[in-house]
Order: structure tokens, then sequence, then C-alpha cells
């Protein structure tokens, strides 16, 4: 392996590349150190692999390594300073190094890259960052978004889109149960989330794992109770609940863009109605017993008291603050 120190040369990896320059790190800056890698070559390569690295230093054949929140700046340096680092940035849309003055930032042209680091609690923190070039030094700036807007959402994996689940539990004391309504503002305040449901077999295990756990930590006063779920049913199913569309997809509204009913198991059917005003789905939770989907009151009197709301939203695009 060779690395062109003043031309740069490129380390290819899945979806970035490794940039070898003359130059060294600002003096603020706060090094790891990998004492492993006994050749640059394995520095660099380190550097590559470790999703929290985006630059490598040769510290007078020391490993040194950097991530993002510890370094900014980067000083250009010579040849004969005998001092290099490598950027990970982007993979370049060619199969060989491109060309310019000043790489990574060739012809001045800024560079980007993007690091993405698992999270504590399965939520992902995305770092996108830019590498500008002024006067000799190369300045980072960095754009931070996690996954799913707070570590009590899950990261869940849909056919095409990635989406982050969250169970709401009644904040009031005593506990009161949520009305379909309540449940729609409870999750709008939750960064623009919507009324969710199970669009997979993991999805519903998830669920009723989140569920299994309230009841085991006794975070609600009942040892029954229900999950709000998404799914409202339509005016026009409201007399004829049991026709045969009216018990599908198209015997109700949702607010999530992927909603299905196929992986819920019925207390009775889609079609139940036992009273008038009885089209909001839940999910009932029971203590030592299987978890079983009904339609029941849109109001805040069911069965089992709604003292949660299952919220759901798109991961990496959910809107910020309330």
């Amino acid at each position: 392996m060779k690395f062109l120190l003043f031309l740069a040369s490129l380390l290819l990896v899945v979806d970035s590349v490794m940039v070898v320059v003359n130059g060294k790190p600002d003096p603020s800056s706060k090094a790891n150190q990998n004492p492993n890698a006994t050749t640059w070559e394995k520095c660099v390569k380190y550097c590559s692999e470790e999703v929290t690295c985006l630059l490598a230093y040769d510290n007078e054949g020391k490993c040194e390594w950097f991530q993002h929140e510890n370094i900014t700046k980067v000083k250009q340096t010579t040849v004969l300073e005998e001092e290099k680092v490598a950027f990970k940035v982007n993979n370049f849309s060619t199969s060989s190094c491109p060309s310019g003055l000043n790489p990574p930032t060739f012809d001045n042209q800024d560079a980007h890259g993007v690091l993405l680091i698992p999270g504590e609690y399965d939520n992902p923190n995305r770092v996108n960052y830019t590498i500008k070039y002024t006067a000799g030094t190369w300045e980072f700036s960095y754009f931070e978004q996690y996954a799913c807007p707070t570590d009590f959402f899950v990261l869940l994996q849909r056919e095409n889109i990635q989406w982050c689940m969250s169970v709401e539990v009644s904040t009031d004391r005593p506990f009161t149960s949520f009305s379909y309504d309540a449940a729609v503002t409870t999750c709008d305040n939750q960064n623009g989330s919507v009324l969710t449901g199970a669009t997979n077999a993991a999805e519903m295990e998830k669920i009723k794992t989140m569920l299994s756990n309230l009841l085991s930590w006794r975070a609600v006063p009942n040892e029954s109770f229900a999950l709000r779920l998404d799914g409202k049913r339509t005016s026009a199913c409201q007399a004829t609940p049991k026709t045969a569309s009216c018990m599908t997809e198209q015997g109700f509204t949702f607010m999530d863009p992927n909603a299905q009913l196929d992986y819920y198991t019925w207390a009775t059917n889609a079609g139940a109605r036992t009273s008038s005003g009885d089209d909001c789905l839940v999910l009932k939770a029971e203590l030592d017993k299987p978890m079983v989907v009904d339609v029941q009151s849109c109001t805040s009197y069911t069965q089992f008291p709604a003292y949660t709301v299952l919220c759901g939203v798109e991961a990496w695009n959910y809107r910020t603050g309330k």
C-alpha cells in the first residue's frame, strides 16, 4: 500500500475514502492514540474502519486519530516537515484520486464527509461535516442529527424507510385515559410524530415488548390497560363495519403513511363495534395474558383505560423542538 504524501492518495472503503496530505492538527485538538497501529498504513486503515474517526495523524511515528468533537482545524505543512494526516471524506465518483491543489479540497472546492455513530440506546447520530481550505488551513464545520427525536424512541427498519416509535404514557396524576383526539395531540407534541401501528412482525413484537416492560415495571397503575393505535373507522363503514372492505385498511383512516392491519391478533375481528362510537383501534394489555387489538371507543371511555399512546415518525425527518 502506497500513499502519495503531497498529491494525496486513496484508501477505498464502503462509503468514504482516506485522503493523505502533509499537515498537522491544530494544537487545540484532542487526539486519541492507537498503539496497536504500528505503521502509518495501519493507522490510516484503522481510522477508515473506526466509525467515529474522521482524521488520522502520524505524530512522529505514533498513530493519533480524532473524533469530530475534538478537532476543528488542520494546518497545511510541506513534504520537508515530514508530517502527514489522512482525512476521511465522501467517496469520489471516479475510481482514481482527483487532481488539483490542496486536497482533499481539490482546487479549494469544499470536501464533505459523513459519520454514522451508534447510539447508546439504539439511536445513531449522523454527523455531516464540511472541510474548507483557506490560506494554508483546513477547517471543519459540523451538523449533527440523531435518527430519532429522543432516546425514548426505538429505531425500526421498514421496507423503504427507517421509522422511530415511542410509547407515550399519561403524565396526569392520577392517570387519565387518552381519547383518540388527545392521542393525536400527544404524538404531535413529540417532534411532529403521528399515531402509528405495526407494519411488520418485528414491529408488532417490539410493541408487545414495550408494553410488557410497562406492566412489569408497574409504570402504569393497572394490571390491564390499553394502547392507542393508529386507525379510526371511516364514516362510511360505521354503519356496515363487518363488510369485507370495511374489515381491511380501506375501512379506516390512518395517520401513518405505511399503515397495515395484517400483523394484529384481534380480540374478535376488525369489524367489531359493540357500541356506537367504537371506531378506534387499541391494543389491550393484561398481565400474563396475550395482547390483542380491538376496536373501541374514540373517547376516553375504553374497556381498559388508554393510559398509553403509540407515536411514530420517519427517522432523520422529524420536527425539531415541539
